[in-house]
C-alpha cells in the first residue's frame, strides 16, 4: 500500500483508499481513550449512594447487597457483618438509648429494666433490621430484648416527636434525642444498660480501582461529619 523511491514515499491508490476507510475508527478510538482518560481524572458520572433514614437520606428502608443491586457506596451504623466491603469511618461512635415523656412516666410508672419494656408501649423503627429486637448490656453481656411496637414508623423525627408528647416509649440515638432531653420533654431511661455506641460508616465494594466520583463523594461525607459532628460525638462535645 506504499510506494517507496530513494527519495520519497507515498501511498499507493489501494493505501489511500483503506485510509479513507479506517481513518474514522482510528479517530473515534483516540476519542475514546481521551474520554477515559479524562473520567479516571475526574470525578464525573452516575453515582449509586444508600443510606438508613436516621441520617435523613431517605432513599432505602433496606440493607442493599451492593454489588448484586449495582450500588456504589452505602451509609451505614456499625458494627457491621463480615461482608467484604471496604469501610470507611465517618463519626466517633454515637450513643443510642431508650426515652420516654415525663407525662407517659407518670401515666404509666418507670422502667427500672429492660425486661419491663414488656409491659410499655413501645416505638419501634420500622426500617431498621431487626426493629423489634433492642439491644442492651445486662449483667455485663449483650443482651437482646423483643419489644412489641404498638407503632412502627421509618423516620427517627417522627418517633421523636410521638415520644416527646407523652405516646410511648422509644429508642432513639443521642443525636436524635438531644433536642428533647435540652427542653426536659424526654427522659433518658434504663441509662446502666445501654448498649455500646455506633459510628456511622461509608461502605463500598472492594474494587481494585476506586473511581474518582466515589472518592470525591467519601470526601465529601468526611467533611461533612467533620464539620457538623453528630449529637453525642466526641468531637462535638465542648471542650
Amino acid at each position: 500500500m506504499l510506494s517507496r523511491t530513494t527519495r520519497s514515499v507515498k501511498l499507493t491508490d489501494i493505501g489511500a483508499s483503506y485510509h479513507r476507510e479506517v481513518a474514522p475508527a482510528f479517530d473515534a478510538l483516540q476519542g475514546a481513550e481521551a474520554h477515559v482518560r479524562q473520567l479516571q481524572a475526574h470525578p464525573s458520572g452516575r453515582l449509586c449512594i444508600t443510606a438508613p433514614v436516621e441520617l435523613e437520606v431517605s432513599l432505602l428502608d433496606r440493607v442493599v447487597n451492593l454489588v448484586d443491586e449495582g450500588f456504589d457506596l452505602a451509609i451505614r451504623v456499625g458494627p457491621l457483618s463480615n461482608s467484604g466491603l471496604i469501610v470507611r469511618t465517618l463519626s466517633d461512635p454515637q450513643p443510642l438509648g431508650v426515652f420516654a415523656s415525663p407525662a407517659y412516666l407518670r401515666r404509666h410508672g418507670p422502667l427500672k429494666h429492660p425486661h419491663d419494656l414488656g409491659t410499655h408501649r413501645c416505638l419501634a423503627m420500622g426500617s431498621a433490621q431487626n426493629p423489634t429486637a433492642w439491644s442492651f448490656v445486662i449483667d455485663g453481656r449483650p443482651r437482646t430484648v423483643n419489644v412489641t411496637p404498638h407503632v412502627m414508623i421509618n423516620s427517627f423525627q417522627v418517633v421523636r416527636a410521638l415520644a416527646t408528647a407523652g405516646v410511648e416509649v422509644a429508642r432513639l440515638p443521642m443525636r436524635h434525642a438531644a433536642p428533647g432531653l435540652a427542653s426536659g420533654q424526654l427522659k433518658q431511661l434504663l441509662k446502666s444498660f445501654a448498649p455500646p455506641s455506633r459510628s456511622v460508616l461509608a461502605v463500598y465494594p472492594s474494587n481494585r480501582n476506586i473511581s474518582p466520583a466515589r472518592r470525591a463523594m467519601i470526601d465529601v461525607f468526611v467533611q461533612c461529619f467533620e464539620r457538623h459532628p453528630p449529637l453525642g460525638s466526641t468531637n462535638s462535645m465542648p471542650g
